[in-house]
């Protein structure tokens, strides 16, 4: 494997919320009117930020982040991570 640059991670952690697992269409805080990326300041977060792909407008859960990493660790398939997982990487 001397002459591997790269890992690919792809996309198909999207197959995760398909079913319907974590909210893609808002985010866990409410973000502002205009440019609407971060959180209102003093507002709430959702109740259960666990359920949400984006935290804001900018960033992605820690449960989205969770979900990506074990994916891209433990991937027994090329659909996921190529040409091996991070766990192999680690093992080189």
């Amino acid at each position: 494997m001397q002459h591997v640059h790269r890992i690919y991670i792809k996309d198909v952690f999207w197959l995760h919320v398909v079913g319907g697992h974590l909210v893609t269409d808002s985010s866990c805080c409410k973000t502002g009117a205009g440019d609407g990326e971060l959180c209102v300041p003093d507002s709430s977060p959702c109740s259960s930020p666990r359920q949400y792909v984006f935290w804001d407008g900018l960033h992605t859960t820690d449960a989205w982040n969770e979900i990506v990493a074990k994916s891209a660790y433990d991937s027994m398939t090329p659909l996921e991570a190529f040409p091996f997982n991070i766990s192999k990487l680690a093992r080189l």
